[in-house]
């Protein structure tokens, strides 16, 4: 049995705003967002987040999705062996 692997490159940027915020009268603060973007690399299509969850749901949505898609293939190649 032979071991296919399939991947997908991904460029992770990541970075943080600070901005100046008045928490209380007479005291000051600072506000920081995260933000990101995710490149991909084959395709060169890009994604925009404001924050770092959203970034981070949609990476583990892709790996998940690409993992169902695999099992898929996987029992469909099966099947496809075992039909005589």
């Amino acid at each position: 049995m032979s071991t296919s692997i399939e991947y997908a490159s991904f460029l992770v940027r990541v970075w943080r705003e600070v901005t100046p915020s008045l928490q209380r009268e007479g005291e000051g603060g600072e506000v920081s967002n995260w933000h990101g973007e995710v490149e991909h690399i084959q395709s060169g299509r890009l994604w925009i987040f404001d924050n770092l969850d959203e970034l981070l749901a949609f990476l583990r949505k892709r790996a998940e999705r690409n993992s169902v898609q695999d099992s898929a293939a996987a029992q469909s190649s099966e099947a496809a062996r075992s039909t005589p």
